[in-house]
């Protein structure tokens, strides 16, 4: 069956025995319905009979396992550009503060009177721009 351009087929999961559609993605089946074990999106096996699922893949848990990679790996980046300005003074309402240690994505400053503050690195990148990091 074709729709607006997207090619269907009619799918069935022989373990529990239901049945749904699937449209083809880059060469790839991928589930149009939710089944009972099978989420809505997943990737999808045939046997050689073109209809029953031999086996699937959980997209959803895919692309949330991504996002995480990615999540971590801009954190790590971010961190890392952080350390960068450990020693380095910001100057605020508060007065003149110094950057002293980074602790996950934020940079810890203490100030003039110990009063201690957190900045993100687009915090810093506006007193970059602001042209209070010295």
């Amino acid at each position: 069956m074709k729709l607006e351009e997207t090619e269907y087929i009619k799918v069935r999961d022989a373990e529990v025995g239901e049945t749904g559609w699937a449209y083809i993605s880059n060469g790839s089946y991928v589930l149009d319905n939710d089944f009972e074990r099978i989420p809505h999106g997943s990737i999808l096996e045939l046997e050689k009979d073109g209809y029953t699922i031999k086996n699937f893949v959980d997209r959803n848990k895919l692309d949330a396992e991504r996002r995480e990679r990615e999540h971590k790996e801009e954190m790590a980046r971010q961190n890392k550009e952080l350390h960068k300005y450990i020693g380095k003074h910001v100057k605020t309402r508060q007065g003149i503060g110094e950057i002293l240690r980074v602790e996950g994505t934020w940079a810890i400053a203490e100030f003039e009177d110990g009063e201690i503050k957190h900045y993100t690195l687009s915090s810093i990148n506006d007193f970059l721009k602001g042209g209070r990091i010295y």
